[in-house]
């Protein structure tokens, strides 16, 4: 076991996870394998879909609101398919982290922004039907492009920012250096967790 100090690992005392009740690394189990499957499928079919999606939207002039909301739905989309769904596969397929510490912080982050950056997208678009219908008789267009802007630029800033803290709370941890298996795991998971357990925890 690497020393504290040590930048790319995490300790046991540090996580409060007591290795001894543990033993030996968690085997997949059964809706572990439901979970691979179905974001196998989803990239499968939603891959395609959705670069399909972008290279449409990407040749045609935005002209509307909605083509500019549509983009950037498509943007946050796209994350989740390329970042969230493949990443999360390989760990369910090799049950091993293999990123380093830095790769960690950093996907982990990034699956906070794919899906954060996406509701609130889906915010800005159920915002601007509300403004259009309550401003339906002072519609101003000008005005209208301003907000909508505006209101995207949010969404994705706020996104970044909720994501941010997941690089402060996640680490590169080798709970069993002799098995050369590691894991990328949050700082302060609860002691005393029998094997199964563990195993859920380390999915999160």
């Amino acid at each position: 076991m690497k020393s504290s100090t040590d930048p790319l690992n995490i300790t046991e005392e540090l996580l409060d996870v007591d290795l001894s009740a543990i033993g030996s690394p968690p085997e997949p189990i059964f809706s572990d394998y439901l979970e691979m499957t179905s974001l196998v499928l989803m990239f499968i079919v939603g891959a395609p879909l959705n670069l399909a999606a972008y290279t449409q939207l990407a040749e045609r002039q935005v002209t509307s609101r909605l083509d500019l909301l549509k983009r950037h739905l498509n943007y946050a989309d796209l994350l989740v398919i390329f970042v969230y769904v493949p990443s999360r596969a390989c760990w369910l397929l090799t049950y091993d982290w293999r990123g380093g510490d830095l790769l960690c912080r950093v996907v982990k982050m990034m699956h906070t922004v794919a899906f954060q950056s996406s509701s609130n997208v889906i915010v800005c678009i159920a915002l601007d039907r509300l403004f259009s219908v309550f401003s339906a008789t002072r519609h101003s267009p000008d005005k209208a492009n301003r907000r909508i802007r505006v209101m995207l630029a949010t969404a994705w800033t706020t996104a970044f920012l909720i994501g941010m803290p997941q690089l402060f709370i996640w680490r590169s941890y080798v709970p069993f250096a002799h098995l050369n298996w590691s894991q990328c795991l949050q700082v302060g998971c609860s002691a005393q967790r029998d094997t199964t357990v563990f195993a859920h925890y380390l999915l999160t």
